[in-house]
């Protein structure tokens, strides 16, 4: 038996269902899809504003200071550097600072034509320093007090060798002079390390320089660096005050020796600053008043040893195959020299360092783990 109107009405159902689903399915991917970003690579000109994270920072990112976050007058240290006392490669090393480390300058100086930046932590040649950010002029000719001007930190060295002298020049002419204070000191054809060796000068040598050229001085037999040498005025790590105690009055002289001429007279009882004291066949003289003076004649400011010469310790003969010589008692301190197994040395004084023995010379100090004393 056949029923058409039943199978009909079936097939309108379904198909009406069909539609249903069609619909509704259209209507929920445009729910879904709305607010969809198209393809970044849709060549339509509606791209989305994208981001290229290999040049923005993420918000919590750091950037590297730019010119306008470095303030006036701020040295950027290029290399790592020792920070000193005063402005000679010789004086003692009271810090360090780092590359990238920035920092102040206070004043800029010029010893003997090489540049020293003044920092609130001490003295650093600027060399060492990005100086683009400073506007100061080297036009100053006093240097502040950094260290106790009491401190004996002997400065003389043995064998100098001279600096690197690459970088500008700078020169200064006229008289200068200076006493040498290496042991000995060459003398070059020209100012830098690769000019022909013509002579030496022997330590306590009084020197006439007629020019200074970065770092080197001029005499009448070449060049010799004047980083072995006491310049007359300079503020050295050996430097006091104190009273003058001769009853008739002290002479100041135009070297150290009592074979210099006489500038002066200073009674007794006057006060002095001595910039600095070197020792000269036995006896100390300083500099001061514009001339020198013998240190046995003057009552030092803070030292017990009024009459200012140094208890002799003891006599020995170095051990180690090398021994290196130090600005101050310690491993801590620059190597000014060394000496050679079975040198004689005179110890002037003694100082025990984290349990080690040190014995200061008159090129400076030794560890007396490697001295066989007599």
């Amino acid at each position: 038996m056949n029923y058409p109107c039943t199978r009909k009405n079936a097939l309108r159902r379904l198909l009406s269902l069909t539609a249903a689903l069609v619909l509704l399915s259209s209507l929920l991917a445009g729910c879904f899809g709305k607010g969809k970003e198209p393809d970044p690579t849709d060549d339509t000109g509606n791209l989305p504003n994208l981001v290229d994270e290999s040049t923005t920072p993420s918000s919590d990112s750091s950037s590297a200071p730019t010119d306008a976050d470095i303030p006036e007058n701020t040295a950027i240290v290029k290399v790592q550097v020792n920070v000193r006392s005063s402005p000679s490669n010789t004086a003692p090393v009271i810090s360090q600072l780092d590359a990238g480390e920035q920092s102040e300058v206070l004043m800029l100086k010029t010893i003997h034509g090489i540049d020293w930046a003044y920092l609130s932590q001490g003295w650093v040649p600027c060399e060492s320093l990005d100086m683009s950010h400073v506007t100061l002029t080297s036009d100053s000719t006093d240097t502040p007090a950094s260290t106790d001007p009491t401190a004996d930190t002997p400065t003389e060295t043995t064998k100098a060798t001279e600096p690197d002298n690459s970088g500008s020049q700078t020169s200064t002419t006229g008289k200068s002079y200076g006493v040498v204070t290496a042991t000995e000191l060459n003398i070059r054809s020209k100012a830098d390390v690769s000019g022909d060796k013509v002579g030496t000068y022997a330590y306590g040598t009084r020197l006439t320089f007629s020019e200074t050229s970065n770092g080197w001085g001029k005499t009448n037999k070449g060049w010799v660096s004047l980083k072995y040498v006491y310049m007359d005025g300079d503020n050295g790590s050996n430097g006091c005050t104190g009273v003058v105690t001769a009853s008739s009055g002290l002479n100041v002289r135009s070297g150290p020796g009592s074979n210099y001429d006489k500038i002066k007279t200073l009674a007794k009882g006057d006060k002095v600053t001595v910039k600095e004291r070197i020792k000269i066949d036995g006896t100390y003289w300083g500099y001061a008043s514009g001339g020198w003076i013998c240190m046995d004649y003057v009552d030092v400011d803070g030292e017990t040893n009024n009459n200012n010469t140094t208890t002799t310790t003891g006599n020995g003969t170095v051990t180690g195959n090398g021994l290196y010589i130090r600005s101050g008692a310690g491993t801590d301190y620059d190597t000014v020299g060394s000496l050679k197994k079975g040198d004689r040395v005179t110890i002037q004084e003694t100082q025990t360092v984290d349990g080690v023995k040190w014995g200061r010379i008159s090129q400076g100090w030794i560890c007396l783990t490697y001295v066989k004393m007599d």
